[in-house]
């Protein structure tokens, strides 16, 4: 008798853990479909779906003087590149989906011309909210980023969303050197919820059901009905 009840329970457990894995997985995958940015690596070839400075153009590569640039990935990339410029600035803005204290993750890959030092060019990225009446009402920037010559790196940046927020603006500048042309580039920019890693105490429970299983049906033999199959 308490074997049997003991498995009814056991059968219990293993359809709520499942039902539980199923409700995660689709949380997990319903990350990507909040928010997206048009044309975030430029692939249209041109700046479609952004707001920009002068000095902006969607390129397949460009030439520097250690090399060639080209896109980190696909054909095209966006150049913030000018002769004595030194600020240049791209910015898209959506209708804000997302729910009131989700994280919302800025990111993509930047390439700035020059070795890292102080005096040569250098990336920021911003990411804001708006309000109902145009108001930034929180926002974050990323540190100053430089790149080695030719190389691609990946930068991102988290924002909780707040109470009120109407919009989301995504914004990337580059900076030049007073005495230097600016050179910074973008490619492969995305907006996204901020994966929310499983709890620790999760994969323990599930590594203990599993274990817990294999014990069962090794105790029971082989006959036994094996209800984690």
């Amino acid at each position: 008798m308490m074997q049997l009840l003991l498995s009814r329970y056991f059968d219990i457990g293993v359809y709520c853990m499942k039902r539980f894995l199923v409700t995660l997985c689709i949380c997990v995958l319903s990350q990507s479909v909040h928010a997206a940015l048009i044309n975030g690596g430029a692939e249209t070839g041109d700046l479609s779906g952004w707001m920009y400075s002068s000095a902006v153009e969607a390129v397949s590569s460009y030439p520097q003087s250690s090399g060639t640039v080209l896109p980190a990935n696909g054909n095209y990339f966006f150049s913030l590149t000018k002769h004595e410029t030194t600020q240049a600035w791209i910015e898209q803005r959506g209708d804000n989906n997302f729910s009131v204290g989700e994280l919302v993750d800025f990111s993509g890959q930047v390439q700035t011309e020059n070795v890292v030092s102080s005096d040569n060019d250098f990336a920021v990225a911003h990411f804001y909210f708006i309000d109902g009446e145009n108001n930034t009402i929180s926002e974050i920037y990323s540190s100053n980023i430089q790149t080695e010559n030719l190389s691609w790196e990946q930068f991102s940046i988290s924002l909780e969303v707040p109470e009120g927020a109407v919009k989301w603006a995504a914004q990337v500048n580059g900076f030049g050197s007073s005495i230097s042309d600016l050179n910074v580039y973008f490619d492969d920019m995305q907006l996204n919820l901020a994966t929310v890693p499983i709890p620790a105490t999760i994969w323990l429970f599930g590594s203990a059901l599993t274990i817990f299983c294999w014990r069962r049906k090794t105790a029971s033999g082989r006959n036994a009905p094996f209800i984690c199959a």
